[in-house]
């Protein structure tokens, strides 16, 4: 499952990264979002986590600097990447803690997804999204 969301991440940030419309500027802060991404995916545990944990929220600190507005969701996807990093790093050294990595897993999944709801909805003209 994970490596099904990383493959359509990555995919959705590198057409981001290709579309002509956009500028230069903002090509290369898509394509920097898929490097995090990349270098997360190569390296492995422990220091792939985090590049997977700093993916989303770069994602979303790009959208903001946009102008889009997704600020409350970048909160909950920055408060739960960072809550599940710190969970599974404390679950790989050792600590009793794979329940609560698991909660934070899903969490986490639910924070994106909102995410990518609200940067829909965005991008559609009939519906604004709430920030």
């Amino acid at each position: 499952m994970e490596l099904l969301a990383f493959g359509a991440t990555g995919l959705a940030v590198l057409f981001l990264a290709a579309e002509k419309s956009n500028p230069m500027r903002l090509r290369q802060a898509y394509f920097g979002v898929f490097m995090v991404l990349l270098l997360g995916y190569i390296f492995g545990a422990p220091l792939g986590y985090v590049f997977s944990a700093l993916a989303w929220p770069l994602l979303l600190v790009t959208e903001v600097r946009r102008g889009m507005p997704v600020q409350k969701q970048l909160r909950l996807v920055v408060f739960a990447e960072v809550m599940h990093l710190v969970l599974l790093l404390a679950t790989l050294a050792g600590v009793n803690a794979s329940f609560f990595t698991n909660l934070f897993w899903v969490l986490t999944a639910i924070a994106r997804g909102a995410g990518a709801l609200a940067l829909y909805r965005a991008g559609e003209p009939d519906h604004p999204a709430e920030g």
